[in-house]
């Protein structure tokens, strides 16, 4: 059982990340900044050495970023069983001005 969690390297994908390997799930982990998503795919592995953890650098506003993760994904017989997609972008200011 593998679980894809996008946004992975965030606040809220973080969490989500963590509960899984308690769960045991194998994880595939994507997230647009490779620094971030090197460092949780590290930790996560160091944490819990009992599960598969993949990652994968995915801006997935972009087409061709998505293209290529899925293309990988393929590539490297990952098999995904759930998806918890917690991407997004984010934005501050006043509401009015968006």
């Amino acid at each position: 059982m593998a679980t894809l969690i996008t946004g992975a390297t965030g606040g809220l994908g973080r969490a989500f990340v963590y509960e899984c390997a308690k769960r045991g799930d194998a994880l595939v982990l994507t997230g647009s900044n490779q620094e971030k998503l090197t460092k949780i795919t590290n930790d996560v592995k160091k944490d819990f050495e009992n599960i598969e953890v993949f990652s994968k650098t995915c801006d997935l506003s972009v087409k061709e970023d998505r293209e290529a993760f899925f293309a990988w994904v393929k590539e490297n017989n990952i098999e995904i069983d759930f998806l918890i997609n917690n991407a997004g972008y984010i934005a501050e200011g006043e509401f009015l001005t968006f």
